[in-house]
């Protein structure tokens, strides 16, 4: 039997998956057993009430959680836009900026730690910043801490913009 050069002959190729296989099952048998099955367990006793089958228990979830559901839906969803603008404009003005030393103070805020940016000028002192967990403290620790990662990526993307 002839074989395209540089390619191992017919027999010893169907050979090595078998091999891949054998070399690759315990994993995936790991994966089957530790997550894939729990998963299927627990989307399977999702669905399951005392009367059968159905949708009761997230209707409950609905009633209990609504709030806290929609809480955090509200202070995602504007972490997510004020991240959005802030950093669309930083990365913006670091992209086109003309000001060598405007666009060197916004690279260095965008280093600057949280606790540092109100500790130190005296607006707030360490202890009294965990106390913020009201939606403002949770957007602002949220705002803060993902625009300095957003930026960027968002430079770079405006950088390679022809």
């Amino acid at each position: 039997m002839q074989t395209a050069p540089g390619r191992p002959p017919l027999r010893r190729r169907a050979a090595l998956p078998l091999a891949g296989l054998a070399l690759v099952a315990p994993a995936l048998l790991s994966v089957l057993v530790f997550f894939v099955l729990p998963l299927a367990a627990s989307v399977e006793g999702a669905f399951r009430t005392p009367e059968g089958r159905g949708l009761a228990n997230f209707v409950k979830l609905a009633e209990l959680y609504r709030a806290d559901i929609l809480f955090t839906l509200l202070s995602v969803g504007l972490s997510i836009l004020l991240t959005g603008l802030i950093a669309t404009a930083i990365a913006g003005y670091l992209t086109l900026g003309q000001n060598p030393r405007a666009v060197a103070i916004l690279r260095w805020l965008c280093r600057w730690p949280l606790d540092a940016s109100f500790s130190t000028p005296g607006l707030a002192d360490a202890a009294m910043l965990g106390s913020w967990l009201d939606w403002c403290g949770i957007v602002l620790a949220f705002v803060r801490k993902q625009t300095p990662v957003v930026t960027p990526l968002l430079a770079g993307a405006m950088a390679a913009r022809p």
